[in-house]
């Protein structure tokens, strides 16, 4: 109602200072400082990587506006890393610093973030949702006076440091998580959600939302964080949340979180369906009477058989992708449980599978992902669209694998030397950089032992699936199967 959107407006102009209008306007908080320590005392220190003259001139532009931010500072330190600007997709450059080798270094913070369903399970009876975004998070929390030096960067006209947290280093969002602990304190526990700087504030009706939302902005005005007005919404009655579209009427996977199995193109050709049935098959063990269904699919690979696509092959086709994203095969998500995330590409596609190992050793899939390569992306060497493969997989899965070690299994035992090599080609370069505060282990398995991701990246779509509320007794894939293997041989010899 109109009285309702007054008090609303009201509550924001009380509390206006707890917006920062733009990057001078961020906050400092008092509830904590990043500290740095390392394994070593041996300095790390590389040399600028060089920008082509109109780079340099973002460069300074961007430096500047940290200088008079007082985000960073002028640095003589022995410790420097390179940087490197990063394109968003409004088109507006980011300054990235290459922070690998520090990170290499760097004794890991093990903070445990929320798990998602723990979060999501609190929303039973709420039917109105505000979500509040932090203003550059990481840049309002200050670093520790000794650890400043260690975050140096260096470009062709000179050398800075940080004076509060950057993008990019590998304890970033533990201690992030934790600030956003002290800060909500008890309220955490029933009255907000949160998730690193993603903040959603459920409630029964519009009296009880305010009264919350006051309670947060006043811890927001005592900590110095800021928000991020243009990011937040307030007393919605729909809202997205971790991938997730929240009402009263419950949870469901995200709009934009399409199947990338379900739209499995329906096979045209012998090659498609033996690499369907690669897929299909590595789950093999969990799907009841498999041989049965997909035989009418597995008589086309046969030599010399004719082709004959009719309703029986349809059925059994139509019925293997239900299976693929159902009980038993498709898992709950459960941050505790060792995490891979397996990746292929081809130029045609891109895809990953996350998968996690269950307490009796097998590997559960959790989330499917696959797009298409663009016109630009076609005409990549295989090295480098499987790089890109292994890079979109950990951005799409960002809520699953932030705060946690993933295993990343490649066919391209290239793309390990990436990981540490200092002298990269500058796309290469940027794409590591977006996920260098990511704690993985890159690991080659030959491509014989990934067709169930290789199926996805030659029939690619455009988005992911995510699959909530199954069964926490539902069995799942194992990475080393002898009779899958054989099955791979005999589909390929046909």
């Amino acid at each position: 109602s109109e009285d309702e959107q007054c008090r609303l407006f009201e509550l924001l102009l009380k509390y206006e200072d707890c917006f920062a209008e733009n990057t001078k306007d961020l906050g400092v908080t008092n509830l904590s400082e990043m500290k740095i320590d390392l394994t070593t005392t041996t300095p790390v220190f590389h040399k600028p990587y060089r920008l082509a003259a109109k780079e340099l001139a973002i460069v300074r532009e961007k430096v500047q506006d940290l200088l008079d931010a007082g985000i960073v500072k002028e640095s003589q330190s022995n410790y420097a890393s390179p940087v490197i600007l990063v394109k968003k997709k409004n088109g507006d450059s980011r300054l990235c610093v290459d922070y690998r080798a520090l990170n290499a270094i760097t004794i890991k913070d093990r903070f445990p973030l929320p798990h998602i369903d723990d979060q999501l399970n609190k929303l039973a009876g709420k039917c109105l949702y505000t979500s509040l975004d932090l203003a550059q998070g990481y840049h309002q929390i200050p670093l520790s006076t000794e650890s400043t030096k260690l975050t140096s960067f260096i470009t062709p006209d000179g050398q800075w440091e940080y004076t509060r947290v950057p993008f990019g280093l590998a304890n970033a969002p533990a201690v992030f998580q934790r600030t956003i602990y002290k800060l909500l304190g008890a309220l955490r526990y029933e009255e907000v959600l949160t998730f690193m700087d993603d903040l959603l504030l459920p409630s029964t009706n519009v009296e009880n939302g305010l009264i919350i939302l006051e309670k947060v902005l006043q811890l927001f005005q005592k900590s110095g964080l800021k928000l991020n007005l243009s990011k937040c919404a307030f007393l919605k009655s729909e809202i997205d949340y971790l991938g997730h579209v929240v009402t009263s009427e419950g949870v469901r996977p995200g709009d934009r979180k399409l199947d990338a199995v379900n739209n499995f193109p329906v096979p045209t050709n012998v090659h498609q369906i033996r690499q369907f049935i690669g897929l299909c098959s590595y789950f093999r063990k969990f799907v009841q009477n498999f041989a049965l269904i997909a035989r009418p699919l597995t008589e086309l690979t046969k030599k010399n058989a004719k082709w004959d696509w009719g309703d029986e092959q349809q059925d059994a086709f139509s019925k293997l992708k239900s299976i693929l994203v159902s009980k038993p095969v498709l898992a709950l998500y459960n941050r505790d449980y060792e995490t891979e995330i397996h990746t292929d590409a081809c130029k045609s596609g891109i895809a990953g599978i996350l998968l996690q190992k269950q307490p009796n050793g097998d590997l559960k899939p959790v989330i499917y992902f696959s797009r298409v390569t663009t016109k630009e992306e076609m005409v990549y060497h295989s090295y480098e669209l499987e790089t890109l493969a292994v890079v979109e997989s950990l951005k799409r899965f960002k809520i699953y694998v932030t705060g946690v070690h993933v295993k990343v299994v490649t066919d391209c035992s290239a793309v390990r030397s990436t990981f540490t090599k200092k002298d990269l080609v500058p796309r290469i370069a940027r794409w590591w950089l977006q996920i260098q505060d990511y704690d993985i282990e890159v690991v080659y398995r030959p491509g014989t032992n990934m067709k169930h991701v290789d199926a996805l990246s030659r029939n690619p779509v455009r988005e992911i699936l995510n699959i909530d509320n199954v069964d926490d007794w539902f069995l799942a894939a194992q990475m080393q199967d002898e009779k899958l293997l054989l099955v791979y041989n005999e589909l390929k010899s046909g």
